[in-house]
């Protein structure tokens, strides 16, 4: 079965970008000069007047650059799914209370709830594109992949009443004050044995497995423009399509038997999420040229998928 995401995304970031430019630092004095005098390769220049008025010059000299580029960012990313439990943690203490017909000698109230905690891995951008020779504009494709794993465990001491794992006895209830460990599949509230069979949601140890691949790919089109001589601008719009594939595995386990038999020793639980989503992205990216070989840089984009 496919599932659709909707979400609402906003994107931010900022940097600094070092290198190195061919060019004066020259100027027209005014937009409508006809001609412009200043002649420096890949520098603000207003085109020529039309019925002197003139646009917004392009942020390329379009006879020395423009053709095709590649892009390669190391990205360091977290990912995180909330509300997500993976064990629950109870001490046991004495009922001696009659329910729906069944003799409750104790039973286990939840303390605490056990999360994975987010863990930081790395994950890649590549983009290929090409400036076009047309007034500034320029297209691009870019695909981003992270892997992301996340492994956490919670243990107990063993169980104090060896008679605990055997099935079918009058004592094979936990020990008043005997902490043991539930898988958060199970939930997170009170657990009472029942009827006098082993109570099998009860462990000494779980351990969570979280992972998560995402991919993702952005086709845009931009322009970027010179508004002032140190300050150009890129709006740009996009198609975005991305897909996950997340999963989520528990283990949990207890000690042997008292007689060496594994009853029930181990149990686990597997489930898996493929989502994808396909939509709209929109963007601007301003830079400030704050000399010739600095410049300050943002983005901010927002997509619906």
């Amino acid at each position: 079965m496919k599932t659709g995401i909707f979400a609402l995304t906003l994107l931010t970031s900022s940097g600094l970008f070092a290198g190195s430019n061919n060019y004066t630092q020259e100027s027209c004095s005014t937009c409508c000069a006809c001609p412009c005098t200043c002649k420096p390769c890949c520098v603000p220049q207003p085109k020529k007047c039309i019925d002197c008025e003139c646009y917004t010059p392009a942020y390329y000299d379009l006879q020395c650059d423009w053709g095709a580029f590649i892009s390669v960012d190391f990205l360091y990313w977290y990912a995180n799914e909330s509300n997500l439990p993976y064990a629950a943690i109870g001490t046991a203490q004495e009922a001696n209370i009659e329910l729906a017909g069944l003799d409750i000698i104790s039973y286990v109230p939840i303390t605490s709830a056990e999360y994975l905690n987010a863990s930081w891995d790395p994950g890649v951008r590549v983009g290929l594109g090409w400036n076009s020779s047309c007034d500034g504009w320029d297209s691009n494709i870019t695909w981003t992949y992270l892997k992301n794993s996340q492994k956490q465990t919670t243990k107990v001491a063993n169980f104090s009443n060896p008679d605990f794992l055997l099935p079918n006895e009058e004592a094979n209830y936990p020990s008043n004050g005997q902490k043991v460990v539930i898988p958060g599949v199970l939930g997170t509230n009170s657990f009472a044995p029942q009827d006098g069979s082993a109570p099998l949601s009860y462990f000494t140890s779980v351990e969570g497995k979280w992972k998560i691949q995402f991919n993702q790919i952005d086709w845009e089109l931009g322009r970027k423009y010179w508004l002032s001589q140190c300050f150009s601008l890129r709006p740009y719009t996009a198609l975005r399509g991305a897909w996950t594939k997340i999963s989520f595995d528990i283990l949990a386990t207890r000690p042997t038997s008292p007689d060496g038999e594994e009853l029930n020793r181990n149990q686990s639980f597997q489930t898996t999420a493929r989502n994808w989503g396909v939509g709209f992205l929109g963007g601007v990216q301003p830079n400030w040229h704050f000399c010739s070989n600095f410049i300050l840089y943002a983005n901010m984009d927002v997509a619906l998928l």
